[in-house]
């Protein structure tokens, strides 16, 4: 059965954790003074996706949730009615259009995509994320000089740790590492990370 997803992009920024593969086509709405950038994880590995951004130029309140009902109901006349409409968003407001729809026995429903938990992190690799944060700029921007530098703050009796932690802090999106070059997140760091006591 094949799925298609309108996305409120406004009302839910993070696709990151949005499974393209259950969808044939993905129509994703976004206001054109969104700052939001969108990155797409799950790709599908043997069926295409469509996917259709649609940019709305105009302003006010409301405007986006609009646009996204108007091209509902505009692709409910056109598609076939075995197509089930998934409408990605947080906004309750859609409720009542699904409701309608279901009584002209179109298959809808809302969706809201959770993220998955995010991996708890070692003592150790708290640590290393703390000092991390502290660090700001003077951050090493290469995985080698992390390595060195997870060495002599926090393994400096436990060498072989560190990669282990390095792969720790990637697994918990702390930082990713794309041919060497670091780029760092350090979102979930908590406040009260202890960054005073290397060990």
């Amino acid at each position: 059965m094949s799925t298609w997803a309108f996305l409120d992009h406004e009302n839910l920024p993070d696709l990151q954790h949005l499974d393209l593969s259950h969808y044939e086509r993905i129509l994703l709405f976004r206001s054109r003074k969104s700052k939001k950038t969108f990155k797409l994880d799950c790709l599908p590995e043997k069926n295409f996706c469509r996917l259709d951004v649609l940019t709305i130029t105009t302003q006010g309140k409301n405007n986006l949730d609009f646009h996204l009902a108007f091209h509902l109901g505009r692709l409910h006349q056109e598609a076939d009615p075995a197509i089930t409409f998934h409408i990605l968003s947080k906004d309750q407001g859609f409720d009542g259009l699904i409701h309608h729809l279901k009584t002209l026995k179109r298959s809808c429903k809302r969706v809201q995509p959770t993220p998955p938990p995010k991996p708890m992190l070692s003592e150790p690799a708290l640590r290393v994320a703390g000092l991390l944060e502290k660090a700001g700029r003077a951050r090493p921007r290469k995985e080698e000089s992390l390595l060195k530098w997870i060495e002599s703050h926090v393994a400096k009796e436990h060498k072989e740790q560190a990669p282990a932690l390095l792969q720790e802090l990637k697994q918990a999106h702390q930082l990713d590492i794309v041919e060497g070059a670091i780029t760092y997140t350090l979102t979930a760091v908590p406040a009260t990370v202890p960054v005073n006591k290397p060990t």
